[in-house]
């Protein structure tokens, strides 16, 4: 399920909000909100080259922008800051509402997607409601319903694999990919290296490749606040160290932080360190997040894109485990898991 919920996110692109720019003619992206999202900035951002193809301000709930739709494009728009759904760029007016996507073809086919992914969660939700049913009936219908739709989604992803569409679908699906199966479809449809996007996935899983198990861990410095740190000066001689690269606005990240101070209490007395890296945050948030969770390791503060490019990390939280040799153990664990695989290792490395 989560990597059903993960792939209809990007793929259908939720709220598009649209303003004018530009005066070219072939598409025009329309679009009425409410008045909150007045004077917000707005982004249209190229997929494929990764240029910024507009930038303008949000007036009176009433949005239009237009542009050369001469080859179809992926765009991305962004909202305040925040990524706010994919379109594709194509000749004809493209109509958004907070609800629906439509009226041009393949901007339709991801509207009828949208509109069998609301049908398929309201399934989800009566059988997960059903008083009379097991939990393990439950469990079985659940599933069945969601590789029932996994496989219709990707039966719209290769049926449009050499158009926007395909591309938006494997763009999501791509994170978590197998490195292997990711070059093996751009290899089978070439078009899809034009996509910046998916080049950028494939890189940051490459770096992964570089910085899994078994490979040295690979230091970097952070600046803040004039002063500048490396991953290394926390790194004590003849110690383990767990490093946690989290934000604060990250759920996830914030659910590991008992889990890691479970394993700071046990094993920060036996030679484990634990070390935090604020990514893809802003300070004072970071700040905050560390005083409401009551985390008493320290933290490189504003550490932004520097160690997730190093490391390929295309999602967090993730945490890495390193030995006295500088050699990474584990990666990518949370949960019961990684309290497991510290215990193993503390203890092997104890006799």
């Amino acid at each position: 399920m989560r990597k059903l919920l993960s792939l209809i996110t990007l793929a259908v692109g939720g709220i598009i909000l649209v303003n004018s720019c530009g005066d070219k003619k072939e598409y025009v992206l329309q679009g009425q909100f409410g008045q909150e999202y007045n004077d917000k900035p707005v982004l249209l951002i190229s997929m494929s080259s990764g240029d910024t193809l507009c930038v303008d301000t949000i007036k009176d709930g009433s949005f239009t922008i237009v542009g050369d739709a001469t080859v179809a494009d992926l765009a991305q728009v962004r909202i305040g800051g925040a990524a706010a759904g994919t379109v594709v760029l194509e000749p004809g007016t493209i109509n958004f509402t907070p609800e629906s996507i439509g009226g041009t073809p393949l901007n339709d086919i991801m509207n009828q997607y949208n509109t069998r992914y609301v049908a398929m969660m309201q399934e989800l939700m009566t059988i997960q409601g059903d008083s009379v049913l097991s939990d393990s009936t439950k469990r079985v219908q659940i599933d069945e319903v969601s590789l029932a739709f996994e496989n219709y989604t990707d039966s719209i992803m290769f049926a449009n694999i050499d158009n926007p569409v395909g591309a938006s679908f494997l763009i999501t699906k791509a994170y978590e990919m197998p490195l292997e199966d990711l070059e093996r479809d751009m290899n089978q449809y070439p078009s899809l290296k034009a996509y910046a996007k998916l080049n950028k996935i494939v890189a940051q899983k490459q770096l992964a490749q570089e910085t899994g198990v078994g490979k040295p861990y690979k230091d970097f410095e952070v600046t803040y606040d004039g002063k500048t740190t490396k991953l290394s000066d926390y790194m004590e001689p003849g110690h383990f160290t767990l490093v946690d690269f989290w934000a604060s606005w990250c759920g996830p990240c914030r659910q590991e932080i008992p889990v890691i101070k479970e394993i700071k209490e046990e094993w920060g007395s036996k030679g484990l360190d634990v070390v935090g890296v604020a990514v893809w945050d802003e300070p004072q948030n970071t700040i905050n997040a560390i005083d409401q969770l009551g985390i008493d390791w320290p933290v490189m503060i504003d550490a932004q894109t520097i160690p997730t490019d190093i490391y390929g990390i295309l999602g967090i939280p993730c945490i890495i485990l390193i030995n006295p040799e500088g050699i990474i153990v584990s990666r990518d664990l949370g949960g019961e898991e990684l309290k497991a695989i510290v215990a193993k290792t503390m203890s092997e490395a104890a006799k």
